[in-house]
């Protein structure tokens, strides 16, 4: 194996270009029941700067509350799921911290290929309104207590420290 570069600033990130407008690709297969799996994958930045770790965090929780809102909306108010995801991914971003931390906010789910356009629809109009107004009280509070929970959970496993210090090896943040 070569041997890693000591400086974080000597190593290049892969070079991903996203298309200027949106595109809708369909990709068709034999299935015995109709299915669609619909991924929706926006470009996201955050700045070089002194809050950018503040930043990132808040975007994860962002991406968390509209998965929330995506599920009341798509699943519960329309019937038309039965799950969603929505994630951020940095995994392709530049690991100096000379640069801005790019990558991707994906929102999948699954539906019936009959309601894809309406669904798709509805991504963009959440985005759109958290985007606008914000999360409300009521998202915060429940963010705040499933992250609580999740943490005295996964803090009790090996898979959650060896992630953690995993992170803290290829994290662009200097402790201070």
């Amino acid at each position: 194996l070569p041997e890693m570069p000591r400086e974080r600033d000597a190593l290049s990130s892969v070079d991903v270009k996203f298309p200027k407008k949106r595109r809708f690709e369909v990709v068709r297969m034999s299935m015995v029941d109709p299915l669609c799996c619909t991924k929706v994958t926006l470009p996201v930045e955050v700045e070089v700067g002194p809050d950018s770790l503040e930043e990132r965090t808040l975007l994860v929780h962002a991406m968390q509350v509209l998965e929330s809102r995506l599920v009341e909306r798509m699943r519960f108010e329309l019937g038309a799921i039965y799950s969603v995801s929505a994630s951020v991914d940095f995994s392709f971003a530049n690991p100096s911290s000379q640069h801005p931390l790019v990558g991707t906010s994906s929102i999948s789910f699954t539906c019936d290929p009959s309601d894809i356009n309406k669904l798709v629809a509805k991504v963009f109009s959440e985005l759109e309104t958290l985007q606008r107004e914000g999360p409300t009280a009521q998202d915060i509070a429940t963010r705040v207590e499933i992250s609580q929970r999740e943490h005295e959970t996964s803090s009790q496993h090996n898979s959650f420290w060896i992630e953690r210090i995993a992170r803290a090896y290829t994290c662009r943040h200097t402790p201070t």
